[in-house]
């Protein structure tokens, strides 16, 4: 006799996992990630953030691009910031301490740039930008500023971007499934950061890296309050290229087997050490957060 009930079961995993690899994390280009500059578009979901600062007096000498955004208008653009993940057309996933100031304050505002490359570049056809204000900005309620623990936000554009029509190049990755199977173990970091040497990278970059178990973490780690429910270590090679403190807020993209890719982790405390004995890098582990980020944004 057939068991129906297995056979529905196997029916809703494979569904799951189908609707995952178009709907999402979908990437066909390939890569050799070793540290090197990225194909254009080859990860359709990262996100550039940049602070933006009212314009006055004392920020003149650090004049870059100048807007006119709504509420708050003359702004500058000062700097590149941060690294974020697109998660549906009007939601952006990365970590908290890229919104949240010293004194543990939201950021009144920040500029997300989508399709982007070379940051550098004045004329990109696959850019676009759009903008978040600090009601927008939702920082996980048990952020810790001192830990750095539950390191997480969520960001809603002001306008969502056209997915199915003029944005089509652009595609949100996949949240991490409860249950799935992984092409490997190894994940693939990308941003904006510093490699080997340079200044943070004006062309996007990629990386494999290696995700450590919580004994090598902690043998390595000067990190006392490692937790690997909440939190993945990452073991980069100083002899090589590495992640940067600008890779900050971006994705640890992690494949299926379904060839789907998802965000298992955000770049979270990143090691400016340059060298062979540099500790391991810790992400926020973004599965134990799903309900909390389908809770915010409505995403099923």
């Amino acid at each position: 006799m057939i068991n129906l009930k297995h056979c529905f079961l196997v029916l809703a995993v494979t569904t799951i996992e189908s609707l995952w690899a178009y709907e999402c994390g979908n990437s066909n280009i390939k890569r050799v990630s070793d540290g090197q500059d990225v194909e254009r578009m080859a990860w359709p979901w990262m996100t550039a953030m940049y602070k933006l600062y009212p314009l006055n007096k004392n920020i003149i000498s650090n004049l870059g691009q100048i807007s006119s955004i709504g509420k708050y208008r003359k702004v500058i653009v000062v700097d590149f910031s941060c690294g974020g993940s697109l998660i549906n057309h009007e939601w952006v996933l990365t970590a908290a301490h890229c919104v949240v100031t010293e004194d543990n304050l939201k950021y009144r505002k920040v500029e997300l740039r989508f399709g982007e490359h070379n940051i550098s570049e004045v004329n990109n056809p696959y850019r676009r930008s759009r903008f978040v204000y600090d009601n927008d900005i939702i920082v996980h309620p048990d952020y810790d500023i001192t830990t750095i623990s539950n390191d997480i936000a969520l960001l809603k554009l002001d306008k969502p971007l056209r997915l199915d029509d003029v944005d089509n190049h652009l595609q949100p990755i996949c949240l991490p499934p409860t249950y799935g199977k992984y092409a490997n173990n190894n994940c693939t970091l990308t941003g904006w950061g510093r490699t080997k040497n340079t200044e943070e990278s004006e062309i996007l970059q990629e990386l494999d890296v290696t995700i450590l178990t919580e004994n090598q973490c902690k043998s390595k780690s000067t990190t006392s309050d490692y937790d690997e429910n909440l939190r993945l270590c990452v073991e980069n090679d100083g002899n090589r290229r590495f992640a940067g403190p600008g890779d900050s807020g971006g994705p640890l993209n992690c494949q299926l087997a379904s060839r789907a890719w998802v965000v298992e982790g955000i770049a979270s405390y990143i090691s400016s050490n340059e060298t062979i004995n540099r500790k391991p890098d810790v992400y926020t582990k973004v599965l134990p957060y799903v309900h909390w980020i389908k809770t915010i944004t409505g995403i099923k």
